[in-house]
């Protein structure tokens, strides 16, 4: 039995990863499951991809044991064997060449107000001499021609990322000539193009992505809508895409890829993206810095990549060497370990303790269990609801992501087949919102998933506290006994369709005409003599009915005018007559009393009422909204003063 090498725990002798699920490298067995997941999110490296201390030692060596200090590391990678940058990057780098013809432009050069319109700062949109001088652009002394239109780079028309901060400072400096600037600066393009793919409810890796050499060569998968996505918008994208893989064939870079793709022939195919996963490393900063990744004794770090064509060549062709070349190996190292002092471990103690904690806790229940192969943790709460953990970037600056699903049941399979759905970006339910509270956020991450892990193991009782949970928990039992009993399922089906049809305009105009006020209509018939209604305006009337009674509970709110004419054609209807002398003493709008009973029969009198609404059970003035005439829902024999029917006393509605 060997032990992790991260953490001294001992390490699965039968697991044998292919390569399937993380990265085409050459797989070891030092690491054991936890820091094989847990790795990637405390240094954005899979496990495999961390460096081991021998090699370490040997890169330290190769470039004369440095220390920490940035500039000294950079001088010593400039110095490192031959020069390279006229070797790895040929081609024509006669500037003059190019413009036998016509004279040759003015050189690229940055001025200092240049440089905070292409960065940005403090909102400076710039002078109109300024976006001209820039959108004219210069001559690199290869000849090639780079401007910047519209807030993108352009070099002989091809859209490109650009350090411009430290290319300039390059450029005033001597010895620039007869090196290729477009395939360098090419170069650095591809460089810094990231791709993930990106599936529902899985926020792409902030850390790791698509090799960006495999990314130039063959496109995303074309099954991917996300790669549909990015064919619409390629002439919106900066990077590999709109770079001819022609103008950077002669690199050294390619010259390795093209042979290791000769031995690895599989690897030839869109589809094995997925397989070639690397760590972010360079990037282009926002003041047009070119910046490299890198371990720092207090934390990772982007830092500015020395000014020097040497030092750029090699770190970019560095960068993009196909996986497990010696030099990517040496890549690695840099990042990993030279700027850093060589007693501070890759990984901390306290990162270490937070895996052994986050162990202890799966290892002391049985329903919890690591899956490596989706570097993830299985959990089954005490609700009897399955969970899928996975620590990695997640919404809302998250450290992990959260699945739910339901109950095993039956099917053993069906676990399996739900969690690879989901990470293949099939799941059809997106994750629950589980968002690191600050106290959460101070734990390193071994510690934070764990407690994750223990919550969602007594899914029950955090409920109480984190609403999302409560919310899936509900929902899954609900969906669990739909299944258990159909006719729960139709019962709930039915309640959908009811609530439906409550927030929908033309049932609830129906509604209104056919039953609302068919009951007031009774209302107004069966009230004792001398009641009173009173009636306030209805634009002034609030959230309060704008109708009510003086002697009895039924309240009534009309919306238009159309609606107050039909309601005193039927006080007229019914023998209310308007009491004026009431409505000087209690200052209000209307008041109507009482005083007769109205006709025996009112079929005449409810056909004039609806002939008032009908108009409003109309779309556009043809379209009926109900079957029957309207006046088929009215009383039309006069019950004379008694009992309220049910549900009348009240507000109607």
């Amino acid at each position: 039995m060997s032990l992790c090498i991260c953490c001294g725990d001992t390490v699965n002798p039968n697991l044998r990863l292919t390569g399937e699920m993380i990265n085409y490298v050459p797989k070891r067995d030092d690491f054991c499951d936890y820091c094989r997941i847990m790795v990637p999110c405390i240094t954005g490296h899979e496990a495999d991809q961390i460096s081991s201390s021998e090699r370490i030692e040997e890169t330290r060596a190769l470039m004369g044991h440095p220390n920490t200090a940035p500039r000294q590391i950079w001088n010593r990678i400039r110095d490192y064997g031959p020069k390279a940058v006229r070797h790895w990057f040929p081609g024509n780098s006669n500037g003059d060449e190019r413009w036998a013809i016509s004279e040759r432009p003015p050189e690229w050069e940055l001025m200092e107000e240049d440089v905070r319109v292409l960065s940005k700062r403090k909102g400076e949109s710039g002078t109109l001499e300024q976006l001209r001088r820039l959108q004219r652009g210069g001559t690199l002394p290869d000849g090639s021609y780079l401007s910047w239109i519209e807030g993108e780079f352009y070099l002989d028309g091809i859209r490109v990322q650009v350090p411009y901060l430290g290319l300039s400072k390059i450029l005033k400096q001597k010895g620039t000539e007869g090196i290729n600037w477009k395939a360098l600066l090419l170069s650095i393009s591809v460089a810094v193009t990231r791709y993930t793919e990106n599936h529902y409810g899985r926020p792409p890796d902030r850390f790791s992505a698509t090799h960006p050499a495999h990314l130039l060569l063959f496109e995303p998968r074309p099954n991917s809508p996300w790669a549909h996505m990015m064919r619409r918008r390629r002439g919106h994208r900066k990077g590999v895409v709109s770079i001819p893989v022609e103008e950077v064939e002669g690199t050294k870079w390619m010259r390795l890829w093209r042979e290791w793709l000769a031995k690895n022939s599989n690897m030839a195919t869109h589809s094995a993206a997925d397989k070639l996963s690397v760590p972010v490393s360079l990037f282009i900063s926002d003041g047009g810095r070119l910046q490299l990744r890198v371990r720092r004794d207090h934390g990772w770090r982007k830092l500015e990549v020395g000014s020097h064509p040497e030092t750029w060549s090699k770190i970019v062709t560095w960068a993009l060497s196909p996986p497990g070349h010696d030099y990517r190996d040496i890549f690695q190292c840099i990042q990993q370990s030279l700027f850093a002092s060589p007693e501070s471990p890759v990984i901390r103690e306290d990162e270490r303790r937070g895996i052994s904690l986050l162990r202890s806790v799966v290892h002391s229940n049985d329903r919890a269990k690591v899956d490596v192969s989706l570097k993830s943790f299985r959990i089954v709460g005490e609700s009897g609801l399955r969970y899928l953990v996975r620590p990695g970037s997640g919404a809302h600056g998250t450290r992990f992501t959260v699945w739910g699903f339901g109950n095993q049941g039956p099917d053993a399979n069906r676990w399996d087949h739900e969690a690879l759905q989901m990470l293949r970006g099939r799941h059809n339910e997106p994750p629950i919102c589980i968002v690191e509270t600050p106290e959460l956020r101070r734990l390193v991450i071994g510690d934070a998933v764990a407690s994750v892990v223990m919550a969602l193991l007594d899914d029950i009782n955090s409920s109480k506290s984190v609403n999302t949970l409560r919310n899936h928990i509900s929902n899954q039992r609900s969906r669990d006994a739909q299944i258990e009993n159909p006719d729960i399922a139709h019962m709930n089906e039915a309640r959908w369709f009811e609530n439906r049809l409550r927030i929908n305009r033309v049932a609830d105009r129906v509604r209104r005409y056919t039953e609302s006020f068919p009951t007031l209509w009774g209302v107004l018939l069966r009230v004792p003599l001398g009641e009173r209604i009173t009636f306030r305006s209805i634009r002034d009337a609030g959230p309060r009915p704008n109708i009510s009674f003086d002697d009895c509970d039924t309240e009534f709110t009309t919306r238009n005018m159309v609606e107050r004419r039909a309601i005193y054609e039927m006080l007229g209807e019914s023998g209310w007559t308007r009491d004026r002398e009431e409505e000087a003493i209690r200052d209000v709008q209307r008041i109507y009393i009482r005083t007769g009973t109205g006709d025996r029969e009112l079929g005449n009198s409810v056909r004039e009422i609806s002939q008032i609404l009908e108009p409003e059970l109309r779309i556009n003035g043809r379209v009926q909204m109900v079957q029957r005439q309207l006046w088929t829902y009215f009383e039309r024999v006069n019950p004379g003063p008694s009992a309220l029917l049910p549900g009348s006393d009240q507000n109607i509605e």
